[in-house]
């Protein structure tokens, strides 16, 4: 029997933990696909790989895995937990997203469409789409108190119903990259992929969390990288940052995304 192995660390009054281990088997893949309601489900699912932060005394716990991101790509999940931070600065709903992924297609979409006219005598159910192909999730990670993570940490998964006193508000301060030179080594550092899918062979989509953790502060990338071959490039990045003097911890998300055809006129 394989153990996972465990990556932990103390610093500034916080406790770092990461947990990397097997993938998760294709006939429970195929199980949590329909019960969630998905049309696809990451070929490669690290359902017991985590990342988490917490601090006793500030009575909080920072988490990330695999399933919890994976629900932010079915549509009706998606637009449930949408908040448009422009209209609502301030949210006590720590599963809520400020960005709604546009609908790709594979560079081939439209040379299918024109080839495959269907005769008007044949009958042709349409399948519902109830999930993202690509797989783009904006998730970020939850941040709940430590009374309710044994539930969380023991289903794997963020329960809907749990409420939490923490306060997600909308800020213009920034990270400050200066601290995260090499003049401020690096004590602690974990890399954790939590899904990755190969997009039918059209390209790849993959998420994974980064973490270091210095003598004064701590940094991670939670990084969901999609690339459609001959289409779109996307990247969604959502980079935490703790300073050990502070009592929040700083949430930054971000979107880039481009075409095959603008990358080549930017000369890459």
């Amino acid at each position: 029997m394989d153990l996972p192995e465990i990556q932990e660390f103390n610093a500034g009054g916080w406790h770092f933990m990461s947990k990397s281990g097997k993938m998760m088997p294709h006939a429970i893949i195929d199980k949590l696909s329909t019960e969630m309601k998905f049309n696809h489900f990451p070929e490669v699912t690290f359902a017991n790989n985590i990342f988490q932060m917490t601090n006793a005394k500030k009575n909080c716990v920072y988490y990330i895995n695999a399933i919890d991101a994976i629900k932010y790509t079915n549509y009706e999940y998606l637009h449930k937990h949408f908040e448009d931070f422009s209209q609502n600065e301030v949210t006590t709903n720590n599963r809520s997203v400020n960005y709604l992924p546009e609908k790709l297609e594979v560079a081939q979409a439209h040379a299918w469409q024109k080839s495959k006219k269907v005769p008007d005598d044949i009958e042709v159910e349409e399948l519902v789409v109830t999930s993202d192909w690509t797989f783009t999730t904006p998730y970020k990670g939850y941040i709940c108190q430590k009374k309710n993570f044994a539930l969380m940490f023991n289903n794997h998964t963020m329960d809907d119903k749990i409420t939490e006193e923490f306060k997600i508000i909308k800020t213009d301060e920034a990270i400050p990259m200066d601290k995260l030179g090499t003049d401020n080594p690096i004590l602690f550092y974990t890399d954790v992929l939590l899904f990755q899918d190969d997009l039918g062979d059209f390209g790849m989509a993959q998420f994974r969390i980064r973490f270091r953790a210095m003598k004064d502060s701590a940094f991670g990338l939670l990084r969901l990288y999609l690339r459609n071959d001959n289409a779109q490039i996307r990247i969604c990045d959502t980079r935490i940052y703790i300073d050990y003097e502070k009592d929040y911890i700083h949430r930054e998300f971000t979107v880039r995304e481009n075409t095959y055809t603008e990358l080549r006129e930017k000369g890459f």
